[in-house]
């Protein structure tokens, strides 16, 4: 259950506006308090952690995730020189694509968002890469004249070789 943020009243620590309704997840205690779907696909990510670190992207079969699918947003991480990130939308699951009226899967992050909006979403997901860590976040996505409160876990995920983050995996809860 989504709890009401419309009416302004967010969580100790957010403020609800962009860029201070997040905090990083380093571990299960600090998950405490999230709503239940963020806590278990927060559990769920953090069971999937190797010896050796992070979980890699195969580590997550469709079939475990069939509860969160179509709220499931996966980003693949490009690196261009010099040390430039950009991040393309791999999976825009169906309930995102259906509330936001767009299918963003394929596309880039930086071809969707205004610049100082791209800025903001750059430095948050640069930040889960580089600390290896999930962040939990309150944000509003534009909806014709209005706007779209949501809860979104963010999570990075290693490819198959190596140990860079190459994906992004996050689970949206909208309030409807």
């Amino acid at each position: 259950m989504m709890a009401d943020y419309a009416s302004g009243d967010f969580p100790a620590g957010s403020s609800g506006t962009e860029g201070s309704n997040s905090r990083f997840l380093f571990a299960s205690a600090d998950a405490a308090g999230l709503p239940e779907d963020i806590q278990a696909f927060y559990g769920f990510w953090r069971q999937k952690h190797r010896p050796d670190g992070l979980p890699r992207r195969s580590d997550f079969d469709p079939f475990d995730l069939k509860p969160y699918l179509g709220r499931i947003m996966i980003l693949e991480v490009e690196r261009s020189e010099p040390a430039r990130l950009r991040f393309r939308y791999r999976l825009y699951g169906s309930a995102i694509a259906e509330l936001q009226r767009r299918d963003l899967t394929g596309r880039y992050v930086d071809e969707t968002f205004s610049p100082p909006r791209y800025a903001r979403t750059q430095q948050s997901y640069a930040t889960v890469m580089d600390r290896g860590c999930a962040q939990f976040l309150i944000g509003r996505a534009p909806l014709d004249k209005d706007f779209i409160v949501y809860e979104r876990i963010l999570c990075p995920l290693r490819g198959e070789t190596g140990d860079d983050v190459e994906f992004l995996i996050a689970l949206f809860c909208y309030q409807t």
